[in-house]
């Protein structure tokens, strides 16, 4: 080999050296990148408000569901959860019962102190009667 030759050889190994190194980062940010997406594309639980108006229009009710119970009522299951509120010094209890997920059923008894159970209202359950809340947000 001529002179010449090693030089060309020698700067051909270099410039190999160097892509390698740059296909070696570009890999490396491929991998971070992927990991993000994974991250990202994983569906973060999520807690739910329900917020519906009352029968007589005046006023709206609301009830918190956990992720758990958030995510059996969107897939249709039948729910039925209590609260308990405090009415004038008189402690109620709401029945609420979800049939059917979002476009489903949403009723809501009270259960009065004396035991009586009336029926508030059974209405439609709309995505607009919601807000999701991601479970890291407590």
């Amino acid at each position: 080999m001529t002179e010449n030759s090693d030089i060309q050889m020698a700067t051909v190994i270099t410039l190999l050296q160097e892509l390698k190194g740059e296909l070696q980062e570009v890999r490396a940010d491929i991998g971070l990148l992927k990991e993000q997406i994974e991250a990202s594309s994983k569906a973060q639980p999520k807690r739910a408000v329900i917020t519906v108006p009352s029968i007589d229009g005046w006023e709206q009710d609301s009830i918190t569901l956990s992720t758990e119970d958030w995510s059996r009522v969107k897939r249709g299951e039948s729910v039925v959860l209590t609260s308990e509120i405090d009415f004038g010094g008189t402690l109620l209890r709401n029945h609420w019962e979800f049939c059917g997920g979002i476009g489903g059923t949403i009723k809501r008894d009270i259960e009065w102190s004396d035991g009586d159970i009336e029926t508030e209202y059974e209405i439609t359950l709309v995505m607009d009667d919601v807000e999701e809340i991601d479970e890291q947000s407590k």
